[in-house]
């Protein structure tokens, strides 16, 4: 008979130097269960103090939490040398946290951890957060409890919403949404006007309530679904956990007026974020797109376009760039 696999508890960091992610797991060599997750807000100000925060962040949850193993991300060379020297900075400082208490460090690209969680190094970051609910048994995003006037409300958020939060006992300012139900009154909670409207939207749409939705908040940025949507881009919408193909074609139909601005708002609501003029840029991709290029990789010929050209002379540099490739 083999000896039991040793329980350890795993304090992981994706290091930032404005927002450290941290995240604390149980592991015994065959299932993993979250114990705790957040962020260390740095701040904006001079390096030193948000050096210091980080370590001190990391110093405390190690006190609480008490793990036996520091894992951290590796840094990723990003093409600005400012960027990826301060990402290196606030990594060290973690890390420094974990070796004065005496833990053992490991460390991951991004690539060896996309691959051990969902199978390629190439996954994308909806596909992570989908496996990770998965293995981790998350069934839905965090539930905050805002404390207004003495009285506690549990508020639902998308993940885009938590992870803008402040730290915790922390004053904050949420806009809400609430769906009232013969079984449950629901309130729902967003940081920006511009989630709470694509989330209002998406609650008129045939066969799609609160969970649909928040699904999409939390998988996708505004921006990027607006232009799933204008471009018809279904791939990209059925990459968000519970999301199928029928489902994003629904989405698609009935939001591509809303989005282009065709369709004016009722009484009282906002305009739906992006609805207007769309821009030269903006025209160009939807052109590519039409020509047969995936939504990236339009997205990818425009990188470096000339800035403040007509659509036109963007899509010639896009494709005199593909030809020159």
């Amino acid at each position: 008979m083999n000896a039991p696999a040793a329980k350890v508890r795993i304090l992981g960091i994706d290091p930032g130097s404005r927002v450290t992610g941290w995240g604390v797991v149980d592991g015994d060599g065959r299932n993993s269960v979250h114990v705790a997750s957040g962020v260390i807000r740095a701040g904006t100000g001079d390096v030193g103090p948000r050096l210091r925060a980080i370590f001190d962040g990391v110093a405390a949850l190690i006190r609480e939490y008490q793990p036996t193993e520091l894992a951290v991300e590796r840094v990723f060379v990003a093409r600005n040398p400012d960027s990826a020297l301060k990402l290196g900075q606030a990594r060290g400082a973690a890390m420094c946290a974990g070796l004065v208490d005496g833990l053992p460090l490991a460390e991951y690209a991004p690539r060896e951890i996309k691959l051990a969680v969902v199978g390629t190094g190439n996954a994308s970051k909806v596909q992570v957060q989908h496996m990770i609910k998965l293995l981790l048994k998350l069934e839905h995003p965090p539930r905050l409890l805002i404390e207004v006037g003495g009285v506690g409300y549990e508020v639902e958020a998308p993940m885009s919403t938590f992870y803008a939060l402040p730290a915790v006992g922390a004053s904050v300012r949420l806009l809400t949404h609430m769906v009232v139900r013969d079984d449950a009154h629901q309130l729902f909670g967003f940081v920006t006007e511009d989630e709470r409207s694509l989330f209002r939207s998406l609650l008129k749409v045939n066969g799609v309530g609160a969970k649909v939705a928040l699904a999409i908040l939390s998988g996708i940025s505004v921006e990027a679904f607006s232009r799933c949507v204008l471009d018809g881009d279904i791939a990209t919408l059925t990459r968000v956990p519970g999301i199928g193909r029928k489902t994003a074609e629904r989405v698609v139909v009935e939001m591509r007026d809303r989005v282009s601005g065709e369709t004016p708002p009722a009484a009282g609501e906002a305009p739906f974020p992006g609805a207007g003029p769309r821009s030269a840029r903006d025209e160009a991709h939807s052109a590519l797109v039409a020509l047969g290029y995936k939504p990236q990789e339009a997205s990818r010929m425009l990188e470096g376009a000339e800035a403040g050209v007509s659509a036109e002379e963007l899509i010639r540099q896009a494709l005199k760039g593909m030809v020159r490739r």
